[in-house]
């Protein structure tokens, strides 16, 4: 529960208020900068899935016989698929943290509201407000994001391995395929569920004991 104070009155508490203010803006410019990168890691992710059609590039750079260029383009395929599913990892990781921070930035938007006397106050609510406007607009937008990346991943690696035999489908391109698929529907299905645990939900939070900064906390 946050506790009922009155308006900033002597020089020690707009010396704290200060201090409170600057902390937060230091935590809300990590914020950003992460969310920043971790936009940068989508773009990485589309880079690195456009190589999904480096199939024409396959005979150029291969010899083998068809058979063998059929295990080198699953091969390919798998390493790729690996490779985003790293990424989409590290983004999560980055997804975290911030989370992490605008739990922080709500702890002291809470104590500067406190310590202004304006505990209802819809100013200084940075955090508590993302939760609704992620739940209305960020959420179902990064659902069509992934729902269309899954289906790219899933679909189109599998069918170019389905038909890439000669005649085509073939029971050997119909077991590459499938080896595909499943290990491209392990990956999404392994991210998805780390998608659904990263969630920022506000919460009621105990105010900062006097004194200013993170050390000021037990």
């Amino acid at each position: 529960m946050i506790r009922k104070g009155k308006p900033v009155s002597s020089e020690t508490d707009k010396q704290a208020l200060e201090i409170y203010y600057r902390e937060l803006a230091r935590l809300a410019d990590h914020s950003e900068n992460l969310t920043c990168n971790a936009f940068e890691d989508i773009k990485l992710l589309g880079g690195v899935g456009a190589l999904l059609s480096w199939k024409p590039l396959l005979g150029q750079i291969s010899g083998s016989g068809a058979q063998a260029q059929q295990v080198y383009l699953l091969l390919g395929y798998l390493l790729i698929v690996l490779a985003l599913g790293i990424i989409g990892y590290a983004a999560l990781m980055k997804q975290s943290v911030v989370l992490f921070y605008l739990r922080e930035i709500q702890r002291y938007e809470a104590e500067i509201r406190r310590r202004l006397g304006q505990e209802n106050a819809d100013t200084f609510r940075v955090a508590a407000m993302w939760h609704q406007w992620s739940e209305k607009t960020q959420r179902p937008l990064g659902r069509l994001f992934y729902g269309h990346f899954y289906l790219v991943i899933l679909l189109f690696p599998s069918c170019v391995l389905l038909f890439s035999g000669d005649p085509a489908p073939n029971p050997s391109s119909c077991l590459l395929a499938g080896i595909c698929f499943v290990v491209s529907a392990a990956v999404c299905l392994m991210h998805y569920r780390a998608t659904t645990g990263i969630v920022y939900t506000p919460a009621n939070i105990e105010p900062l004991r006097d004194g200013a900064g993170h050390g000021s906390r037990s």
